[in-house]
Order: C-alpha cells, then structure tokens, then sequence
C-alpha cells in the first residue's frame, strides 16, 4: 500500500512538473547563415584583417631576407664577434616569423569571434524575446547536433527569423 501511495505520488508530482514546463528547439547556426549581409560585413572584414596579417608577414620576411643576405654577402670580412651577433640577430626575426605564423590562425579565429559575437548577441535577444511571448521555460539549440530528437512542432527557429527580419 505504501509502495502504491509512492509511485502515484511520484507519477502526479511528475505529470504536474511537466505539464508547467514547455520546451523548444532553435537552431542558431541555421538563423546566423541567413543573415547573408551581416555576414558579408563579416567576411569582408576578416578578408582585410587577413590581408593585414599577411601584409605584416611580408614585411617580416622581406627583413629577414635583406639582413641574410647583407650577412651572406658581408660574411667573409667579418669578425667572429660580428658573425655571431649577425647570426643572432637573423635567428631573431627566423624566430619571429614562425612565431607570427603560428599565431596568425588563432588571432583570425579570435577576429571571426569577435565579429559574430554581436550577431550571437542578436540572435539571443530575439530567443528570449521569442520564448518569453510563447511561454517556453526552455529552448535548446538543435545545432549543435547534442540532441537526439525534438519534435519540429516546438521549433521556434522560424519565429526567431520573423522577429529579426531575417528571411
């Protein structure tokens, strides 16, 4: 009899639980793509600080080949101490080239972050603003391919778009 009041307790306490709770889907990477001119704005400006970047680079091995071949060309007039100092300071920029190199794909990545933060921040204004009007205690975002099914019923992906006038 106890075991009976229990499970019937635990059946109605879940079935009032979920019946307060609403829960839908969005899927965010598919809202951020069709936002075509803000991404162009997007793209365009990665394009130049990429250029920017490659520009820096080009200078950095122009450098480096100037002072090498100053050194090649100097080498046999020069002084052990001299040699050495020269060989250092070509080491030097050797260094710093792949220093920059290596760092060049995560201060792009960085960019592209940093640049699409707004276009996330809008996205997350128009959600909140979106659940909040059809009483959705959670939305989660189908993008990211964690969740195994959701009904499309409770897709709100369509009304976010609506919202923000992106079509």
């Amino acid at each position: 009899m106890k075991n009976i009041l229990l499970a019937t307790f635990f059946i109605v306490t879940t079935t009032v639980s979920m019946a307060q709770s609403k829960v839908g889907t969005v899927d965010v990477d598919f809202i951020l793509t069709n936002m075509t001119d803000e991404l162009k704005k997007v793209n365009d400006s990665l394009a130049n600080y990429e250029a920017s970047l490659s520009a820096q680079l080009q200078t950095k091995m122009t450098d480096y080949e100037t002072k090498y071949k100053a050194f090649d060309a100097a080498q046999a007039t020069m002084t052990d101490a001299m040699k050495q100092t020269k060989s250092q300071e070509i080491a030097n920029v050797e260094n710093d080239i792949m220093q920059f190199r290596k760092n060049g794909s995560q201060l792009l990545s960085l960019r592209r972050d940093q640049l699409l933060a707004p276009l996330y921040q809008r996205i997350g204004k128009a959600l909140d603003a979106e659940a909040k009007a059809q009483n959705y205690s959670q939305v989660l975002n189908i993008g990211s391919g964690a969740l195994g099914y959701a009904d499309p019923k409770f897709d709100v992906t369509e009304a976010v778009m609506k919202r923000m006038g992106v079509t």
